[in-house]
């Protein structure tokens, strides 16, 4: 994302930062639920599966059934969790701007009318095409490309800790976060 907004293509690195957002949200997810969270993704894959594996009959593709059987005959147990599965309850639930961001990026990551009005401007009866997005507001909110980057790196960081044994980077993790680097303008140092 970083080296897409460096050459000038902050808008067109929507799709890594939405991305990155459901990366953070499910490792907080995780974090925050365990094993309920995870039996809500086995639940999820296992319906997924089932969509791929009815492609696959369908076009004459071939795969080991007994693993795709051993998929669909798990038995995973239902709980509250699941209805973290959409990716919005999800992102709500959470909080910290998530939702926001996400709903967002999702804006200018499809073929919305959204991404589209980047690129044009209508007055009376003629429309200007432009080769770069422009936003109708002050500002380039591609500005914060990079930071959105490494704010949500470090909030993926800190739930892998949490969920490694012995939470090995908690130093690291404070050090950046006393010293205000995950803060708009902070001036932390880069290192520990």
């Amino acid at each position: 994302m970083v080296t897409l907004h460096s050459k000038g293509l902050g808008h067109e690195a929507a799709p890594n930062r939405r991305l990155m957002i459901e990366y953070v949200a499910h490792l907080q997810w995780l974090v925050r639920d365990g094993e309920d969270a995870v039996d809500s993704m086995n639940k999820a894959h296992q319906f997924k599966h089932a969509g791929l594996r009815k492609a696959a009959d369908d076009g004459g593709y071939k795969y080991d059934p007994e693993a795709a059987d051993a998929v669909r005959d798990a038995v995973i147990p239902s709980n509250p969790a699941n209805q973290y599965l959409q990716m919005n309850a999800l992102a709500k639930s959470l909080g910290g701007g998530l939702f926001e961001s996400y709903v967002g990026e999702t804006q200018l990551s499809h073929a919305t009318l959204t991404a589209a009005g980047c690129f044009y401007r209508e007055s009376d009866d003629t429309i200007e095409l432009s080769l770069t997005p422009t936003y109708g507001i002050d500002g380039d909110p591609m500005e914060a490309s990079p930071y959105m980057a490494f704010f949500f790196l470090f909030f993926g960081m800190i739930a892998f800790n949490d969920l490694m044994v012995g939470s090995p980077w908690t130093n690291e993790c404070e050090h950046y976060e006393n010293n205000n680097v995950t803060k708009p303008g902070g001036h932390g140092q880069s290192s520990p």
